[in-house]
C-alpha cells in the first residue's frame, strides 16, 4: 500500500489522524495534519470531506470566518452526506460562539437527522461548547447522554451534567511496555511508527495494541486515546 497508495487511503489517513488529535484536545496538530491539503488527484467527495474537517477544527479553534468560508466551499464542491454533516457541525460551533442558538439548532438538526453521529462525537470532544448547547436542549439531552455513553466519554458527559455509570473499566494494569505503546498510540502514531520508535517488530507492536484494547475494554484507537485521558 505504501508503494501504490490509493487516493482513498491517501485522503483518509490524514483525516483519521486529525480526528484523533482533535479528540484529545490537540487542535493545532489536527490542523497541521490537514494543512498540506490533498496530494494528487481526488474525488469531489474526498475533497469536500477534507474541507469539512478543516472547517470543523477551525471552528473549534475559534476561527469562525475561516471555518465559515471552508464550510461554504464544502457545499459548492459536493452534495455528499458526510461532508455536509461535518460542515453543518462547523456551522453549529460557529453559531454557538456567536450566540446564535437558532442557527446552531438548524445546523445540529442536519447532523443529528443524518444518522451519521461519529462526527458529532468528534465535534463535542473538540468543542465542548457545542456539547453544552446540546445538553441544554430538552429534545437532544437524553440523545447526547446515550451517544456519549456509547462512545465511552464518561468524564466529558459528567462535565456537561450528564451523569452516567462508567461504560468500561480497566480489567488489568498495563505492563510498562504496553504503557509506552499506549502513549504513542494516543499521540496518533501508526503501528509502524511505534515499532520504529521503540525498536520492536511490527508484529510485537500489534500484539501490544491488541492487549491494550482488551485490558482497557476499548475497540478503536480513538477510544484508547480517550482512555489515556481517564475518559473510560
Amino acid at each position: 500500500m505504501r508503494d501504490q497508495p490509493s487516493s482513498h487511503l491517501v485522503g483518509n489517513l490524514p483525516i483519521a489522524r486529525a480526528r484523533l488529535y482533535a479528540s484529545v484536545g490537540d487542535l493545532k496538530r489536527a490542523l497541521d495534519v490537514l494543512s498540506p491539503g490533498l496530494a494528487g488527484r481526488s474525488t469531489k467527495t474526498m475533497r469536500a470531506e477534507y474541507l469539512g474537517w478543516q472547517a470543523l477544527f477551525y471552528a473549534a479553534a475559534r476561527e469562525p470566518n475561516r471555518a465559515s468560508a471552508l464550510a461554504a466551499e464544502v457545499r459548492a464542491v459536493s452534495r455528499a452526506l458526510e461532508p455536509r454533516v461535518v460542515s453543518s457541525l462547523a456551522g453549529a460551533i460557529v453559531a454557538v460562539g456567536r450566540d446564535d442558538p437558532d442557527t446552531a439548532a438548524n445546523c445540529m438538526k442536519v447532523a443529528i437527522g443524518s444518522g451519521i453521529w461519529d462526527p458529532v462525537v468528534i465535534a463535542v470532544r473538540a468543542a465542548p461548547a457545542i456539547g453544552a448547547f446540546l445538553a441544554e436542549q430538552p429534545e437532544w439531552r437524553s440523545w447526547l447522554q446515550r451517544l456519549l455513553s456509547l462512545s465511552s466519554d464518561t468524564s466529558l458527559a459528567n462535565r456537561l451534567g450528564l451523569r452516567m455509570p462508567r461504560a468500561a473499566k480497566r480489567t488489568a494494569e498495563l505492563t510498562p511496555r504496553e504503557s509506552e505503546v499506549h502513549e504513542l498510540l494516543a499521540q496518533g502514531l501508526t503501528n509502524e511508527e511505534i515499532a520504529k520508535q521503540l525498536f520492536i517488530s511490527l508484529s510485537t507492536t500489534k500484539v501490544h495494541v491488541k492487549h491494550i484494547y482488551e485490558k482497557l475494554g476499548v475497540r478503536s484507537r480513538l477510544e484508547a486515546a480517550r482512555a489515556l485521558r481517564d475518559d473510560v
